[in-house]
């Protein structure tokens, strides 16, 4: 049995269902695909879930639907809007024997105490707070990250609740990359691959420089006397990183199935060719009257502290 059982029948939190972002929906098969749309359920009539008259509290839908002559066919649907706080994270065959897959515990565990999420059927629904950075989707997997043109079916029965208050999630970009990289554990029957790779007759093809690409744009990397430093991006100090560890990287956007070793070194090397030098990376002139902390930088002169300025460079 599920452990998160235990913690059901919350309902939805304060925070959401106060909120006016909510619509009455139905859905529809369309062609292979269900497509869950806004809809009046007392005219039996689809509505523009766009449009903020049609949008309410979650209770005033509830009661809507419930005193509606279709209710039977009725839903409820969060509208995610470009700009608005909410990101979802939508899960399909989240469950399998009262247990969670293994993409769903890894997502669940990340982002734990950050996200509102439901379980209905096989499928995991999260709301999480944070950067939008579009819709994603990564079909290898079946996940989906929605942040706006999108209804999101909630039922109001919540299986995990983020702690109080709500803020932005730390966990977000950490899970998105794991997403990726699952996503991009292919084979020539993969519904999606990433651009990195090519099909042909004989299977799949590695792009070793798109793959280097890819890397670069993950952090901040920056060569100093040979060696590799990096960073997470527009943030923080330089830390040194060992060959072993960049091969490591290579083969999670790797396919198991055509992996090579002269893949791995085909793009080791493009990579390093590629990252920038800034042979003053490590020198202690550079940072002159500050002092380095892991959230920020003291400075000596002025008396003051604060973050990490994206163009301040130091591994020292």
């Amino acid at each position: 049995m599920l452990k998160e059982e235990k913690k059901l029948n919350h309902g939805l939190i304060k925070e959401l269902r106060e909120a006016p972002i909510f619509v009455c929906t139905k859905r529809e098969q369309i062609g292979k695909e269900y497509v869950t749309t806004a809809w009046d359920p007392t005219t039996d009539e689809p509505v523009d879930a766009n449009d903020p008259s049609n949008q309410m509290a979650f209770e005033k839908a509830l009661e809507l639907k419930e005193n509606a002559p279709k209710y039977a066919n009725a839903g409820i649907g969060l509208v995610l809007k470009k700009g608005d706080p909410y990101i979802s994270i939508e899960i399909q065959d989240a469950m399998s024997d009262g247990e969670l897959s293994e993409v769903a515990r890894e997502t669940v565990d990340t982002l734990d105490g950050e996200f509102y999420g439901e379980i209905v059927g096989t499928s995991l629904t999260m709301i999480v707070k944070g950067i939008s950075l579009g819709n994603q989707h990564f079909k290898n997997i079946k996940v989906n990250y929605f942040d706006r043109d999108h209804i999101v079916p909630l039922k109001g029965i919540a299986t995990w609740k983020p702690e109080s208050p709500w803020t932005e999630s730390k966990g977000l970009e950490r899970i998105r990359e794991f997403h990726f990289k699952k996503n991009c554990q292919v084979d020539e029957t993969s519904s999606q691959l990433p651009e990195h790779y090519v099909k042909t007759p004989r299977g799949l093809r590695l792009l070793p420089n798109v793959l280097a690409s890819t890397l670069l744009k993950q952090k901040d990397y920056l060569m100093c006397n040979t060696l590799i430093y990096a960073r997470k991006k527009g943030e923080g100090i330089f830390q040194k990183v060992g060959n072993n560890e960049i091969k490591r990287e290579i083969l999670d956007y790797l396919s198991p199935k055509y992996l090579t070793n002269k893949d791995v070194s085909e793009t080791e090397s493009l990579f390093s060719m590629r990252i920038p030098i800034d042979n003053e990376l490590t020198d202690s002139k550079r940072m002159k009257d500050k002092m380095n902390f892991k959230n920020g930088v003291y400075d000596i002169k002025s008396n003051t502290f604060g973050p990490y300025a994206q163009n301040y460079k130091t591994a020292f």
